[in-house]
């Protein structure tokens, strides 16, 4: 009988451990590098050691209260240091979910309205550098057009027939020369 009652305490105690275990390594995962603060754990020592030389000089040392009162205050300084490391994640997460996340939104439809209004100022821009020779290409091909007409046919005008081909060739090679610029000058932009 006092075997069976040994070992529920011993199964307790071990249950109570692996309870405690479980609880720090939890609040460690959670709360991260604030769970070992060092900072705030020698502050409460230097607290702790203020006290303790300021007793040194009475006989006993540092009296049971103030022990008491020093150990009771460790553990509440810790209960409340993880507290205000689970509110302060608590508000974290608030910040993020109610304001950040909206907030990114409207950043990114402004980029995005600024990148949109950029491009096309940029397409726009380099249109207009290429618009007039692109009028003045379309007034030859016309030209062109307008001069090749039946009296063309005729051998004599062989020389005129030669001279209007090779300008309209040349314009063609000019209207291709200036299409891959624009192309290339777009796809710098992009």
């Amino acid at each position: 009988e006092d075997r069976e009652e040994t070992e529920k305490i011993v199964q307790l105690s071990r249950s109570l451990e692996a309870s405690a275990t479980l609880r720090e390594d939890s609040l460690l995962r959670v709360l991260g590098p604030l769970m070992k603060s060092e900072k705030f754990n020698n502050e409460i020592q230097l607290v702790i050691k203020a006290s303790h030389e300021a007793y040194a000089g009475q006989a006993g040392g540092t009296p049971d209260f103030m022990q008491k009162f020093l150990s009771d205050m460790q553990v509440s300084c810790e209960h409340a240091r993880q507290e205000a490391c689970r509110s302060l994640r608590d508000w974290g997460d608030e910040l993020r979910e109610s304001t950040l996340l909206r907030l990114g939104d409207s950043l990114f439809s402004e980029l995005t309205s600024r990148a949109l209004t950029e491009l096309s100022q940029t397409a726009h821009d380099s249109h207009q550098s290429t618009v007039q020779l692109w009028i003045e290409n379309d007034k030859k091909r016309a030209a062109h057009e307008k001069g090749l007409n039946p009296r063309l046919a005729d051998a004599n005008k062989s020389a005129e027939l030669q001279a209007l081909v090779e300008a309209e060739a040349q314009r063609q090679a000019d209207a291709f020369r200036t299409c891959q610029e624009d192309r290339a000058r777009m796809a710098s932009e992009l």
